[in-house]
């Protein structure tokens, strides 16, 4: 039992594509918001409020300081470096322990033995 279908192909010509479709993207652009809209705060009015209120702002906390950076830090894709900082200073005392080391292995071979001058 074999139906037939038939399709109909429906296009728009080289000149009539641009008069059906819109080619200019603005539905892609968002509108300009009213900054007198409720609830709405433009960047600039949050950066003077946030100097406004940058001493009331704890250090740790919900909405503290820390927090800001944690949020910001995350969708700016920054990686917490407070461990890579930890690493790197382990490094610089070990290699500085090293370094002493080696000093006083040199001057051990350098200076001259005091108890043969006695």
């Amino acid at each position: 039992m074999a139906q037939k279908l038939e399709l109909k192909k429906i296009g728009f010509g080289k000149n009539t594509y641009p008069k059906v479709i819109n080619t200019q993207f603005s539905q892609l652009i968002q509108s300009e918001v009213d900054s007198d809209e409720v609830g709405f705060v433009t960047p600039e009015e949050f950066f003077q409020i946030y100097d406004d209120r940058f001493y009331e702002l704890p250090i740790e906390g919900e909405y503290s300081h820390k927090e800001l950076i944690r949020r910001s830090s995350e969708y700016v894709g920054v990686e917490s470096t407070s461990e890579e900082v930890e690493l790197l200073l382990n490094e610089i005392n070990e290699l500085r322990m090293e370094l002493l080391e080696n000093q006083r292995a040199l001057l051990e071979v350098t200076e001259p033995d005091t108890a043969e001058d006695n």
